[in-house]
């Protein structure tokens, strides 16, 4: 996640080595480092790298700020993000420590929705994770949750997604 105002001083990253010249925020509870293996679209080629924070939290309350700010909740009421943050479970260490070997996206129709205000994944990164994937792509302005602020929109594109 990068604030425009970040962004407009400094370059966005092109590939991921590009990240060791930001100040990174990490969200960590089983590890102290920032450490990340990349592969290459091919398949075959991987990088390993590791990231030293500039902040470092490992507990989500630290995060309530910052969604409750505009960081990836900025088009939903104050009231329904503190409902939002209040249910939303931790997701699986399993999630940033084990590979993908077989994405579902290279054989099967693949749909996208692209957040265009999203602060959490960059929109130019979202665009480019769907046009790798020869997604059917569509845009919302919308923050991180579209699904929540823009329903319809994700619906359509859900019940086009079951007609193929």
């Amino acid at each position: 996640m990068a604030s425009p105002d970040y962004l407009k001083n400094r370059k966005a990253p092109e590939r991921p080595r590009d990240l060791l010249d930001h100040r990174l925020i990490a969200f960590s509870y089983w590890r102290p480092e920032s450490r990340w293996t990349f592969v290459h679209i091919n398949g075959k080629e991987e990088e390993t790298l590791t990231f030293q924070p500039h902040l470092s939290m490992n507990d989500f309350a630290g995060l309530t700020p910052a969604l409750l700010a505009g960081g990836g909740v900025g088009d939903l009421p104050p009231e329904e993000a503190r409902v939002l943050y209040a249910v939303q479970q931790p997701f699986k260490k399993s999630l940033t420590t084990e590979k993908t070997t077989n994405a579902a996206w290279r054989t099967k129709p693949t749909f996208y929705a692209v957040s265009t205000q999203d602060r959490t994944i960059n929109p130019d990164l979202e665009r480019f994770m769907a046009k790798r994937m020869g997604a059917k792509t569509i845009e919302i302005e919308a923050s991180h949750l579209a699904l929540i602020s823009h329903p319809d929109a994700i619906t359509n594109l859900i019940l086009e997604a079951l007609a193929v």
